[in-house]
Order: structure tokens, then C-alpha cells, then sequence
């Protein structure tokens, strides 16, 4: 199924997995692999990240010193896990 493979066979096989979960997602709701991706990665995956951004920025204005180490675990997260998607995509 690959173009390439790399040199980890884990790699290939979640890469494999992932695609084919696309495939399944666009089927279920009537869309290709290329219409499922963006609607994905194009306009699923922003709004969730604008929710979670503007509930982390809230919870730091309004919340105690405690709940806003808290919060930027989770903006340290919400930043860094299209940079991990991204790198699995690839």
C-alpha cells in the first residue's frame, strides 16, 4: 500500500491503520479518503483546537494559580499534538 516504506515496520503498520480508519470514516459518512482528510484535518481538527485553546486561556484568566499550571499542560498539549499527527501522517 505504501509508495515508501521506512525502516520501522511499526511505522508502516500505523501508518496503514490510520489510513484505512479515513477510509472507514469517509465510508460512514458517504465521503472519500480525500473528502474525509480534509474534512479531518481541515476543519474538525481547527475548531477543536480554537475550543480547546480558548478553554485553556479561560481557565488561566479565571482560575486559580493551581488550575493554570494545570491549563498550560494542557495548551503544551493541545500545541504539540498536530505537530506529533502531522509527523505520523508524513
Amino acid at each position: 500500500m505504501l509508495l515508501l516504506e521506512s525502516k520501522y515496520q511499526w511505522i508502516d503498520a500505523l501508518f496503514d491503520w490510520c489510513v484505512q480508519t479515513i477510509k472507514d470514516f469517509g465510508s460512514a459518512f458517504g465521503m472519500n479518503y480525500n473528502e474525509a482528510n480534509i474534512v479531518i484535518f481541515c476543519i474538525v481538527w481547527p475548531l477543536l483546537f480554537l475550543y480547546f485553546m480558548t478553554l485553556a486561556v479561560l481557565n488561566a484568566h479565571y482560575k486559580s494559580r493551581a488550575l493554570k499550571r494545570l491549563t498550560w499542560i494542557s495548551v503544551i498539549i493541545t500545541l504539540v499534538s498536530p505537530l506529533i499527527l502531522e509527523l505520523i501522517i508524513r
